[in-house]
């Protein structure tokens, strides 16, 4: 891989350069007496998998993006992440009792998915997981199990059935679960990575689902830095495609990205990508660098081949319009053109603490709160965050039917 020229925007959000993470990564694992392989996929910009294993075969495995060392450096960090959080089965279940929305639960209750409307108070109960209120740390909060972690699996026979009755098995998702050398870094990105998972699921409801569809946001890409449209340019060679960038950020305005990478001569359809930061400029990055990873990807045949390009998709039904993972971004509502800007310069230069702690102002500014817990792991912090308030119908991108909770139902009534 050769080194390219373009220099990534992300330092802000990391308290390390890549090569020092790279290094604690690597003793990390081999503390962990684990094997650690890895495969780069590109000639520039590129990916790589990071698989760990020991000798009963892989035990987790990691896709990284960046520029540069950086997509080491995140593939290092993704598999161990994983290991932490998914493959060793880890979830904790502090308790098992009945919701009551009346009282303790009012908070799930009107979440997503909204569970006061699909099971009554006092009916079910389920298994729960303790989260600390990240602004008010006496606040704590008992989290339905399965929905932390897609791979639960209940040792109660009669919440299995519940969780199996009413497809809520459907809502369960590791979003807002990240790993970093600290604490800061780890609580940042799985901030981040809530706040970009509601924003997509609001702007699917905005422009494709709602009856009246407001129209999307194309960034204008002479608009964009110098610096920026070089990277977004390089990516695009990478992939040989022609690039296009949206502005998602969602009422709270933090900054959120789609990114379309598409070659007009090959029917193969596109590739999306999404990212979130408090900067524009790096959630352009963080998206253009998840849409190169999509492709990188297919490439090994490691993700499903999107569809090819579509003359219209128009006579498509409205959650397949949805789907992003396999090319489609069907929206209804025309497009309007909007310059880049940044919305926040003024906390860019600031430590990842007051990072944290604008972000979480913002968004209870807002009515969402986030809580956390951090995940047993030894020489790198793994912290699990969640927003009870905060939509998770951007699993239909993924190809997962799901309704939108109560802030998607007010996108829908035009509240929102």
């Amino acid at each position: 891989m050769s080194e390219p020229t373009v220099k990534s925007l992300g330092a802000h959000e990391r308290n390390a350069v890549p090569e020092v993470s790279i290094d604690l990564g690597l003793e990390l694992i081999s503390r962990l007496q684990l094997k650690v392989e890895f495969e780069t996929i590109g000639e520039r910009i590129c990916t790589t998998i990071c698989r760990l294993s020991n000798e009963r075969g892989e035990v987790s495995n990691g896709f990284g993006k960046g520029i540069g060392q950086q997509t080491k450096a995140s593939a290092i960090f993704e598999a161990l992440e994983h290991y932490y959080s998914i493959f060793a089965n880890s979830w904790t279940v502090d308790c098992y009792r009945f919701l009551d929305f009346d009282r303790a639960d009012d908070r799930i209750g009107k979440g997503c998915p909204e569970l006061s409307r699909i099971i009554k108070s006092g009916k079910v109960a389920f298994s729960m997981t303790r989260f600390r209120n990240l602004v008010d740390p006496w606040d704590i909060i008992e989290f339905p199990t399965f929905l932390t972690d897609p791979g639960f699996e209940s040792l109660n026979d009669e919440e299995r059935e519940t969780l199996r009755i009413f497809g809520l098995k459907r809502y369960a998702t590791n979003s807002g679960t990240a790993s970093g050398i600290n604490d800061g870094e780890a609580t940042l990105h799985g901030i981040l990575e809530l706040v970009e998972r509601d924003a997509l699921g609001v702007e699917l409801l905005r422009t494709v689902v709602r009856s009246q569809p407001l129209p999307v946001r194309e960034i204008i890409f002479d608009t964009l830095p110098d610096e920026l449209q070089a990277t977004c340019l390089e990516i695009a060679k990478e992939a040989r495609s022609e690039i296009r960038l949206w502005n998602f950020s969602s009422d709270n305005t933090v900054p959120v990205v789609l990114a379309a990478l598409r070659n007009s001569t090959v029917q193969e359809g596109q590739y999306f990508g999404s990212g979130a930061s408090l900067s524009l400029g790096y959630a352009i990055e963080r998206a253009s660098l998840e849409a190169l990873q999509r492709f990188h990807l297919y490439k090994l045949s490691k993700l499903a081949r999107p569809f090819g390009t579509l003359a219209s998709t128009d006579s498509l039904p409205t959650y397949v319009r949805c789907l992003l993972e396999k090319g489609i971004f069907g929206y209804k509502g025309g497009a309007v053109s909007v310059a880049y800007d940044e919305p926040h310069r003024e906390v860019l230069e600031s430590s990842i603490d007051d990072q944290i702690t604008y972000l979480l102002a913002r968004l209870k500014a807002f009515g969402h709160e986030i809580f956390q817990r951090p995940l047993k792991a030894r020489g790198l912090s793994v912290s699990q965050v969640v927003a009870p308030s905060l939509e998770r119908f951007h699993l239909v991108a993924r190809g997962v039917p799901v309704a939108p909770g109560r802030r998607g139902r007010l996108v829908l009534e035009e509240c929102l």
